[in-house]
């Protein structure tokens, strides 16, 4: 398989690479959603196979994680939803810890 490196932008929709947006756990569990709210955009170290876009490489400090495509039909909103239910799932789990 061949990797290829490149840059990648962290929004609010997820990391947009090549027109596209790639959602991952590590984006949820380390809050980048929240962050990207506060913060602005940055940009993000990422890996990619050209035979597979479905998919990219996250490099993060910790380590490398897997982001998949999302569909672009998928409305804001719902984004929003999704990651707002995440955080209160993570923090119920961090409580009882």
């Amino acid at each position: 398989m061949a990797a290829y490196k490149d840059i990648a932008r962290m929004t609010i929709k997820g990391l947009k690479y090549r027109n596209h947006y790639y959602v991952s756990n590590v984006m949820t569990k380390e809050s980048w959603y929240d962050k990207v709210r506060t913060v602005g955009e940055w940009y993000v170290p990422i890996m990619y196979n050209p035979t597979t876009p479905d998919e990219i490489v996250i490099s993060t400090h910790h380590a490398l994680a897997r982001a998949i495509c999302m569909d672009s039909n998928i409305t804001q909103t719902t984004i929003e939803k999704y990651h707002q239910d995440i955080q209160k799932i993570l923090k119920k789990k961090s409580t009882k810890s």
